[in-house]
């Protein structure tokens, strides 16, 4: 007891000490890389701008966009300040404050639909980003091996097992590349039923072998039935609505190339461009994933090696890619990857396809790290 009273002082100023340290650690940045349960918990923060804004929007529709082409904002200061909602903080940090707004989007001319994207910012320890965004970010851009190459704008995947799935609604895609922030996907889910590339007339042929002319073919419609339909009576439906809520109307590659072109780039591939909701990956797609040294070519087997898409479903050893490229040696034949194998066929001919489309640029990053357990979730 006589320890304690006379040395009270020195009692004091420790514990003074420890209860500074304390409040100084727990107060610290943290690293900028979020874990899961706290993107989910910043989600939550996203969620409660995004709830506000539509509440507060509903007060004041004139904030509405009139078109597409021009999208209107509602900032955090302004949610606040007319009482919609508290000051948001930073999960990681109460002492941060986060600064915020709400992209509002018209989603069609026709329909009086919107898109309400949120958007917060928290000092250094978190940023809302779109999953292109997020993507580029978080992933260094490789040389070798497998993972994430970049050729001028365009950032897309090579290798045997890249990191490169994404989940939409029950169903994974497999990221192919990135531009201008929209991300390619294709399906690692093939139709249920088998569609026609053309079955027209032929004059050249003198029968129905189908004519080559993607734009005005049997399978641009397919396509566009795959994205629209929701009438199982009509045909399957391949798209839930929260998967089409991601599509985004962009170019697709849909030149013509000779046999004689066995090239691996794009460049005949993408002579001419289509606009689509959902399209099919082209000839270069295929032969860019490859890793092997040997790939030169498109006769080259060799291409099928370390090629993510040639081990592209995991329920069948065997698989036939249809593509969006014609052959202009004639007015009737397509190119077909069957089993790592690209051959000419009749346009007549009936498959079942892996749609490919383009994930719309607002999409934010939930969590994920892109694996086949651990796919990247978007909103």
């Amino acid at each position: 007891m006589n320890f304690i009273r006379n040395n009270i002082v020195k009692i004091m100023v420790i514990l003074i000490i420890a209860i500074v340290v304390v409040v100084v650690v727990l107060n610290l940045p943290k690293n900028n890389t979020i874990s899961i349960e706290g993107a989910t918990e910043y989600t939550e923060l996203e969620n409660k701008l995004q709830s506000a804004a539509i509440k507060y929007v509903g007060k004041n529709v004139y904030l509405l966009p009139r078109t597409t082409e021009k999208n209107t904002r509602v900032t955090a200061e302004t949610l606040i300040r007319n009482k919609y909602l508290k000051e948001l903080r930073a999960v990681d940090n109460r002492n941060v404050t986060c600064n915020g707004y709400v992209e509002i989007i018209k989603v069609s001319e026709k329909k009086k639909e919107y898109k309400y994207v949120p958007h917060i910012k928290c000092g250094n320890l978190y940023e809302t980003k779109s999953i292109g965004e997020y993507i580029i970010s978080s992933n260094e851009v490789v040389t070798e091996g497998d993972g994430l190459y970049k050729d001028d704008s365009v950032y897309y995947y090579r290798g045997e097992y890249p990191d490169n799935y994404v989940k939409l609604g029950d169903k994974l895609y497999r990221i192919i590349e990135i531009e201008d922030n929209q991300v390619k996907v294709m399906s690692t889910v093939k139709t249920k039923y088998s569609y026609i590339w053309d079955n027209r007339y032929n004059s050249d042929k003198n029968d129905y072998y189908g004519i080559n002319d993607f734009d005005k073919s049997r399978m641009k419609d397919n396509l566009e039935f795959l994205y629209t339909n929701l009438n199982e009576n009509d045909g399957e439906i391949f798209f839930s609505q929260e998967e089409k809520s991601f599509i985004s109307e962009h170019d697709f590659c849909t030149g013509k190339r000779s046999s004689s072109d066995i090239s691996i780039s794009k460049e005949s591939d993408c002579s001419k461009t289509t606009k689509l909701k959902v399209g099919l990956i082209n000839i270069s797609d295929y032969y860019r994933a490859s890793l092997s040294p040997k790939c030169k070519s498109t006769s080259d087997l060799d291409c099928n090696n370390y090629n993510y898409m040639f081990n592209f479903d995991r329920k069948f050893s065997n698989f036939n890619f249809i593509t969006v490229t014609a052959s202009s040696d004639d007015s009737y034949s397509f190119y077909l990857i069957s089993n790592g194998s690209l051959q000419t066929v009749r346009t007549n001919r009936a498959y079942a396809i892996y749609p490919v489309f383009y994930i719309n640029s607002d999409a934010l990053y939930v969590s994920g790290k892109g694996s086949y357990t651990e796919p990247y979730i978007i909103r």
